[in-house]
């Protein structure tokens, strides 16, 4: 992964554990991973996006609420809908639209940018 595809507190896989980032440092090949009060740092070429699935969103309080076909709808709090038809997700509210989501990261940035702070649990 590189430096401008991250932001703070997004979701990353290290040695397949779920960690967060906690410094991102572009001018040079590494980040500073959080893992509980542990703040390490780590190469970009060490870090692996998480694939965001049905389960992580069910988790997180989107509940499945329409299925047409092969195309399923998750609802939110708010008027944030994701709908899948396969492997990729969108975003939608009332004014903003974000397709091609694959990895938990994207999602996290899509939410930022329709104003939620959205804490999710992996």
């Amino acid at each position: 992964m590189k430096a401008n595809e991250l932001m703070i507190w997004d979701w990353v896989l290290f040695n397949h554990n779920a960690v967060r980032v906690a410094i991102l440092v572009a001018a040079q090949d590494s980040l500073g991973l959080a893992e509980g009060d542990n703040v390490f740092g780590r190469p970009y070429s060490m870090i692996e996006p998480i694939p965001l699935t049905a389960e992580i969103l069910e988790k997180n309080g989107w509940k499945k609420e329409d299925v047409f076909g092969s195309l399923i709808k998750y609802r939110f709090t708010g008027p944030i809908d994701i709908e899948t038809g396969g492997e990729t997700f969108r975003l939608s509210n009332n004014y903003f639209f974000c397709g091609g989501i694959h990895y938990v990261h994207e999602l996290q940035h899509a939410l930022r940018m329709c104003g939620v702070e959205k804490d999710i649990t992996i």
